[in-house]
């Protein structure tokens, strides 16, 4: 099986998907996330706040994992990684164009590319984990 591959196409085709970072107290904070770019090695690109808690939780702690669920719960991925807030200005505003199509929705959250509550989350997928629940095995990809 190419876990690479059909980790992708899953993450692709997610609506809406879970980030778990880590808090001060070494728990776990999940929350759902919306809105993403995948490029290649599966680095994902995610709107947020920028003073949000888990920006703060990344600061500190840039360990993650993402769980994205097939819309028939048939399978599901998680990819563990680092992620972090993006600084590059130039990209965050050309991304700002491309959630915006994404979502009618996202304009609603920030005034535009230069509101400075508006930032991206680059995540950088270290390790695979695809599951396809019709044959019960897990498959484990390091990148």
């Amino acid at each position: 099986m190419d876990v690479k591959k059909k980790a992708t196409e899953l993450v692709k085709s997610c609506g809406v998907f879970m980030m778990a970072t880590v808090d001060g107290s070494n728990c776990p904070q999940m929350r759902p996330m919306s809105g993403k770019v995948v490029q290649d090695n599966l680095v994902i690109l995610m709107p947020t706040y920028s003073g949000s808690r888990k920006i703060h939780q990344l600061q500190k702690n840039q360990q993650c994992q993402l769980v994205f669920t097939a819309q028939d719960f048939s399978s599901w991925t998680s990819l563990t990684g680092k992620a972090s807030l993006m600084t590059d200005q130039k990209k965050t505003h050309q991304l700002f164009e491309e959630f915006n199509k994404q979502s009618p929705e996202f304009g609603k959250h920030f005034k535009g590319s230069d509101d400075p509550n508006y930032g991206v989350v680059e995540f950088s997928t270290k390790l695979i984990e695809f599951n396809d629940f019709s044959s019960h095995q897990p498959y484990v990809l390091e990148l």
